[in-house]
């Protein structure tokens, strides 16, 4: 049978390109949604490319297809899942943050808490600038400190006086994730509970 009695599915556009790959072309895709004729679409990775019978004398055409349909859809499940933690965490406050050897990143909500602008870039010094000296400075000091040297998880409340020089009080957890015995990076949440105060 030809291959289009088998999916009657496949269009002018896919003939064309089987057409090109007879005179020489390679196509390849990583992920392309395929209408099926029962109207499901299938997420496809594929490559089509020419086979030769001798130096310059193709014979037809190798067709590769994965059908990736269910890696989309947990794809899909995950960003549904981010985006609902997301939403949850706008509503509770709650932002996340991670600090490796080359930068500082801060989510959305850990922006919106400090007052600082959308483009602002952290880093060490300026990120502990935020904390009311004393008390709440010490404090952050010494269980960071305990965090990236002997891998201390830490859960604290303290004070932080934002950019726009209101204070408030958050809650951060953070703990360090090691690699052959040294701290590559600390990362943990941030909420905002000066209400609870």
């Amino acid at each position: 049978k030809s291959h289009y009695d088998i999916f009657p599915e496949i269009g002018e556009d896919w003939r064309n390109k089987h057409q090109r790959c007879l005179k020489g072309e390679i196509h390849q895709c990583d992920e392309e949604a395929f209408k099926r004729s029962n109207g499901s679409t299938q997420w496809i990775k594929w490559e089509i490319r020419p086979w030769y019978i001798s130096e310059n004398n193709i014979g037809g055409i190798l067709m590769h297809t994965e059908d990736i349909t269910p890696l989309k859809e947990k794809d899909r499940e995950k960003q549904r899942i981010e985006k609902i933690l997301e939403r949850t965490n706008a509503v509770a406050r709650i932002g996340t943050w991670e600090v490796d050897k080359e930068e500082f990143i801060w989510s959305d909500i850990i922006q919106e808490i400090h007052e600082v602008p959308k483009d602002y870039e952290p880093d060490a010094t300026s990120v502990m600038g935020f904390f009311k000296k004393g008390r709440s400075l010490d404090l952050m000091l010494n269980v960071i400190s305990k965090c990236v040297f002997n891998g201390t998880p830490y859960d604290v409340e303290v004070e932080l006086v934002t950019a726009k020089g209101n204070e408030i009080w958050v809650r951060i957890i953070g703990q360090s994730e090691f690699v052959n015995g040294n701290s590559i990076r600390i990362y943990g949440i941030l909420q905002e509970i000066t209400s609870i105060k």
